[in-house]
């Protein structure tokens, strides 16, 4: 009779701890032609923190779009840039009048020029670029291709070909990503809590399988606006330059 009680005590133990653990398996939702969208629960700094997501089809069009346009303290939030039945992620770093560090490319004209940070702790720095039609992730460099059509640029590079990257202690902080899977799909990707560097690669790598995945400014600057057909979801920060959207093509 003990050797039983013993079987069950342990089951219960393993049993315990491993929901404690376990993570949510993402459950995408359609919110528009070509955008889905969902939330999971990833372990963060502090417990389990909630991944908002929205996965866009390579039939849909991605833009980098500039809130800023060279005025001094212009921006704007995640839900104004956002299109209709499509969704708007933050994107580049940005000083204090609000202008943005690093590359921006929106419909093929170059608004930033792509910069090097020297002692950036956030490195290695990386670019989201549409080239071609498709999305890629770069590393950071001054030689992205010119004929690019659209274009950011932030840090560190999350994950690069499959392979989470090692990174110096940072600050941990709320996160927002973009990452493209191995069916060329893009995603946006922020959370409510806080993870740290290795933390948000992992989840992006993990929960939403993408092979390439670029940090992009977090703290408050996180923001994701998915507007499509069903509620909308918005998660406002504060104003910020620089964002990425995606909306569905008109239909041939």
């Amino acid at each position: 009779m003990a050797f039983w009680i013993g079987i069950v005590v342990v089951l219960l133990i393993a049993v315990v701890f491993g929901t404690r653990g376990a993570r949510s398996e993402p459950r995408w939702g359609t919110a528009a032609p070509g955008i889905e969208r969902c939330a999971v629960e990833y372990p963060g700094v502090y417990g389990k923190v909630t991944v908002t997501a929205a996965r866009v089809s390579p039939r849909c069009r991605i833009r980098a779009v500039d809130a800023h346009r060279g005025v001094k303290g212009a921006g704007a939030m995640a839900s104004d840039v956002c299109p209709a039945g499509g969704a708007a992620i933050n994107a580049n770093f940005f000083d204090e009048s609000l202008n943005p560090i690093g590359l921006v490319i929106t419909d093929g004209k170059t608004a930033s020029r792509a910069t090097i940070p020297s002692r950036s702790r956030l490195q290695p720095w990386g670019q989201f670029l549409i080239h071609k039609g498709k999305a890629r992730i770069i590393t950071n460099t001054r030689d992205y291709p010119q004929d690019a059509t659209q274009g950011v640029q932030c840090g560190p590079l999350l994950v690069m070909k499959g392979t989470v990257n090692t990174f110096p202690e940072l600050p941990i902080a709320r996160r927002a990503g973009v990452g493209i899977d191995k069916d060329g799909r893009v995603i946006f990707a922020i959370s409510a809590g806080s993870f740290t560097m290795a933390q948000w690669a992992a989840c992006l790598q993990s929960q939403f399988g993408c092979v390439d995945a670029l940090n992009l400014d977090g703290g408050p600057s996180a923001q994701l606006a998915v507007m499509g057909h069903r509620q909308p979801v918005i998660k406002d920060g504060v104003p910020v330059p620089i964002f990425l959207t995606a909306e569905p093509l008109p239909a041939r």
